[in-house]
């Protein structure tokens, strides 16, 4: 009868799981599923978020007491967390990093701020009395960040630098977490070595002093590991409905969320803990993820589309970064060779005995075995690109969270392989903390160094430095980012397509300065969409060289040419004629609306 009731658990969890992958890998589509996800996101979050709140503080509330007393007797551990989340702010500067992906994500979080929409604005006017959306089209980057993000604005008003409070809070947290998870576990001297090791990890120095929602994953996979070992121990409805909530949100957070989130629910089926009564429950996961995985885009994977030696070739470039000692990447060699020196330790405790440790911790060496295999596949066979390319390193931070998860649990049990005493393998692990405190000073500030990122990082600067830009118009790449700093702004391809109508807020003295950002390239290969027109004229005002063979260029528009055969505007982009004179002041106002607001239409429209 246990048997039947097992497999039956089983397969209901497979099932559950099936539905939901195979949207993601895109076995089937759901129609009109992009508008709603535009116009629904940000409600959808609003109930989840609030009802895993509302749970959350009804189980703190329950066990108030307890808790008074467990924060009491851990506050040494706590000030250690409090202490290392500081330290991770002191490193590195306070700025957008990897761009335009993080352009992407506060241009989202300012759309559910302003418009309760899941979109990114590439083009829009800014002003005293308001901003308005010109283009604008669904956004590209996990959901539940940005809206995080907008509820921030709402309770403290729209600044860009929110993202980095944010950040710095989340980093607190995932401190916290992160020590109550492994004290839950093993102990709090083991949990304050965990904290300690973590936050000597250079690439989450970046990542916690930027506009990304990288902390966020960690944070909530640290939360969903701790309520699983939770729900573990004590299988309540309450604990599963908030065991759901948050794989739910780890879904939304990232394309990693919501694959890791599905394999540890698997996990959760294959410990047969899961009550008959309880398992529509887990039947809502067929509905409920179907949301998070179609917004992660999954079918872009190379080891989901079929490269499987792009995928596996992953694999050499995860060696080098993590190994690498010139402080070329965001890396900790020494961490790296003793987390996996603990992983060779647990997978030869696995195979060796099953039955070495004592019942109550007999499901932790599979849990950790699962988290490796999990964070493996998907960060070296998932990943769009190594981690030795600046744009994915943050990546490893997935490995790094699995080696200071099992590093101390090594320590703690040694599992009868090194027959020396436990205290020899302390030394390299304070050896580690010593020296990944001191690595990432050592290294240079934002190794963030693809072009892409460096010339939008030279414009966000110069966004944030020019008094002239609060009355100017910005046409170049980052569009969506000058929009963020309250600027006026739209990209290239979209201003070829007016060049009367700018002309014509130039005459009518709507900016003051126009301005244009392109990247130059000496073998001429640019897309078309970043090729300014010629119909352009353009006053070069400075240049900067990424590398030898692109630079960024910022100029000022000068003027508008005539329109030459074979290079003439649509009629219907054309500005409307100008009110004749004594009409009525609403004809005017109307008219420059018209002028600003009205989209531009492309010839393959």
């Amino acid at each position: 009868m246990d048997k039947a009731r097992t497999v039956c658990r089983l397969t209901v969890c497979f099932l559950c799981l099936l539905f939901p992958i195979a949207a993601g890998i895109g076995l089937f589509d759901i129609p009109q599923f992009d508008i709603w996800m535009l116009r629904s996101s940000f409600w959808v979050l609003f109930v989840a978020t609030i009802l895993f709140g509302a749970i959350l503080v009804w189980s703190g509330w329950l066990n108030r007491h307890r808790l008074i007393n467990i924060i009491i007797s851990h506050r040494v551990g706590i000030v250690v967390a409090i202490l290392s989340s500081v330290y991770l702010l002191v490193h590195e500067p306070h700025e957008f990093k990897l761009l335009p992906h993080e352009y992407n994500i506060a241009s989202t979080a300012r759309s559910m701020h302003l418009y309760r929409t899941y979109a990114i604005v590439d083009a829009g006017h800014t002003s005293v009395s308001g901003s308005t959306s010109v283009k604008a089209r669904i956004s590209e980057v996990s959901p539940f960040y940005p809206w995080l993000l907008s509820m921030v604005h709402g309770l403290t008003g729209y600044r860009p630098g929110n993202a980095f409070v944010l950040n710095g809070v989340l980093g607190f947290l995932s401190c916290v977490i992160m020590y109550a998870l492994v004290t839950h576990w093993i102990g709090s001297s083991f949990g304050i070595i965990s904290v300690l090791l973590f936050v000597g990890v250079p690439v989450l120095h970046e990542v916690v002093t930027g506009g990304g929602g990288e902390v966020l994953v960690i944070l909530l996979l640290l939360g969903l590991l701790f309520q699983i070992r939770v729900f573990l121990d004590h299988p309540c409805i309450r604990n599963c409905v908030l065991l759901i909530t948050v794989g739910f949100l780890l879904s939304c957070s990232s394309p990693f969320g919501s694959f890791l989130s599905l394999v540890l629910f698997l996990f959760i089926g294959l410990f047969g803990v899961i009550a008959p009564s309880r398992l529509w429950l887990f039947c809502l996961l067929s509905v409920c993820w179907i949301y998070p995985v179609l917004s992660s885009d999954w079918t872009d994977r190379p080891v989901l589309t079929g490269d499987l030696l792009f995928a596996i070739s992953r694999i050499s470039d995860g060696v080098v970064f993590l190994f690498d000692t010139t402080r070329s990447y965001a890396n900790s060699p020494i961490l790296s060779v003793i987390g996996l020196v603990s992983v060779v330790l647990l997978f030869v405790h696995i195979l060796k005995t099953r039955d070495f440790m004592p019942a109550k911790e007999s499901r932790d060496p599979k849990l950790f075995l699962l988290i490796i295999a999990a964070c493996f596949f998907i960060v070296l066979f998932v990943s769009k690109g190594g981690w030795t390319d600046p744009r994915y390193s943050f990546e490893s931070l997935y490995f790094y969270l699995m080696a200071v998860l099992i590093i101390p649990y090594v320590m703690r049990f040694g599992f009868g392989i090194l027959y020396i005493g436990k205290s020899v393998y302390l030394l390299p692990v304070v050896f580690a903390i010593v020296s990944n405190g001191t690595w990432n000073a050592w290294g240079s500030p934002s190794r963030i160094k693809d072009p892409e990122s460096v010339g939008m990082r030279l414009i966000d600067r110069f966004f944030r430095s020019e008094p002239s830009l609060e009355n100017a118009l910005y046409i170049g790449p980052g569009s969506c980012g000058a929009i963020v700093r309250k600027l006026s702004a739209m990209p290239i391809d979209y201003a070829n397509l007016i060049p009367e109508r700018i002309q014509l807020m130039m005459d009518l003295e709507c900016y003051q300065h126009v301005y244009v950002g392109e990247w130059v390239a000496e073998n001429g290969f640019l897309d078309e969409k970043d090729t300014v027109s010629p119909r352009f004229l353009l006053e070069i005002i400075s240049e900067w060289a990424i590398n030898d063979v692109l630079s960024f260029r910022l100029s000022r528009l000068v003027g508008v040419s005539d329109s030459v055969p074979g290079n003439e505007t649509l009629p219907e982009n054309l500005p409307l004629p100008f009110p004749a004179a004594g009409s009525p002041r609403m004809d005017g106002l109307v008219y420059i609306s018209d002028l600003l607001n009205r989209p531009a239409k492309a010839a393959n429209q």
